[in-house]
């Protein structure tokens, strides 16, 4: 299975898309880029990959409504999974969640062997760095910016990351 880690906020939306569209509820379809999504896609389409949710859109919609949102919007591709929300610290304010990279780490190392390809897409760079801040994604990822989200530039780098070999670890013994 190749698997594309996917981020929301950042990849499938950016700052114009939620600036033209003011009135749409957060975390609703409106705020889904129908461009952007396609992008992704088109990623999908092209390597087979399916979709592990990361972006803490995931805390608050459940996996069958998160996957009509997407597809009302173009991206049909399966949701897979969720990652787990994981708690790091308490400090005054309350928990802190863990960064994207452990909470990918974890449903990684808990996942059926057998990943044959990975991409991660995120505006965090913390999304490619594990428990001790090794960058052990880096390979793998595909950095977005808010302001623009996926660009056309970013498709064929996440196809080329999804076709080169997963990292050792995740590949059946």
């Amino acid at each position: 299975m190749k698997l594309l880690c996917l981020d929301i906020d950042g990849v499938c939306n950016n700052q114009q898309h939620i600036s033209d569209n003011h009135g749409a509820k957060i975390g609703g379809v409106r705020q889904l880029s129908p461009v952007l999504c396609e992008r992704v896609q088109r990623i999908c389409t092209a390597t087979g990959a399916q979709i592990l949710l990361t972006s803490t859109w995931r805390l608050s919609t459940k996996r069958p409504r998160m996957q009509a949102m997407l597809a009302a919007r173009g991206l049909t591709a399966r949701i897979v999974g969720y990652t787990p929300q994981i708690l790091t610290r308490v400090d005054a304010i309350g928990y802190d969640e863990a960064n994207r990279g452990v909470e990918i780490h974890r449903w990684l190392t808990q996942a059926p062997r057998g990943i044959t390809g990975i991409v991660v897409i995120d505006d965090d760079p913390g999304a490619c760095l594990d428990a001790n801040d090794d960058p052990f994604l880096y390979p793998w990822y595909v950095r977005t910016y808010f302001h623009s989200g996926i660009t056309e530039e970013d498709v064929p780098k996440a196809i080329m990351m999804l076709n080169k070999p997963a990292p050792e670890w995740l590949t059946p013994v």
